[in-house]
């Protein structure tokens, strides 16, 4: 039975072991070579794995591999920190998504703009009336009524082409089509001889 003991546990200590050159540098260079010696010396039973004892090389080994990688992280910033080439590269990297952002930003803003004036535009051609041809549209935008004056003559009161066409019974673009001015040597051209 204790033979089966020491197999097994010589089994353990074989296989928490590293098993490889690579493997075991790669702890070295994670932590330190006195903290690796530490830890296999735990693991092979050599030394207690107990923080308790006073002036223990132990709990001052583990001191001295976490104040190690304290400064390796920092020195890696300090690298990082007086890179200039890499820092403007950084710095132009970032200007330039921001740039990228507000230029898309700025285009569906012009966008929603052109919708927004398409919309309006198609609002004011539904009730206005603007242009009537050359040298007749001049006047279109003169709407106020001399309400007095209609009045007298018992006539309707029309504020707009809406108004005008509702009397009419007909669209403000029937009324458009209707009062545009169009030259009569074009329908003369038209006409048959």
């Amino acid at each position: 039975m204790g033979v089966s003991i020491s197999i097994h546990r010589l089994a353990q200590l074989m296989t928490d072991r590293p098993r490889t050159r690579q493997e075991l540098y790669d702890r070295i260079r994670e932590s330190s070579r006195d903290e690796v010696i530490l830890e296999e010396m735990i693991r092979l039973g050599f030394w207690p794995n107990t923080d308790g004892v006073p002036n223990d090389p132990a709990t001052e080994i583990r001191r001295i591999g976490e104040i190690q990688r304290e400064l390796q992280e920092l020195r890696t910033q300090n690298t990082q920190l007086h890179n200039e080439a890499a820092l403007k590269k950084q710095m132009l990297k970032e200007r330039m998504a921001e740039t990228r952002r507000k230029r898309a930003e700025n285009q569906a803003k012009r966008e929603q703009e052109r919708l927004d004036r398409s919309a309006a535009w198609a609002a004011q051609k539904q009730t206005e009336i603007v242009f009537l041809g050359e040298g007749v549209s001049g006047g279109l935008n003169h709407q106020e009524s001399n309400l007095e004056r209609l009045q007298q003559n018992n006539l309707p009161i029309l504020h707009n082409a809406a108004d005008l066409a509702a009397a009419l019974d007909i669209t403000v673009n029937q009324l458009r089509f209707l009062a545009f001015n169009r030259r009569a040597s074009y329908y003369l051209s038209l006409r048959p001889l």
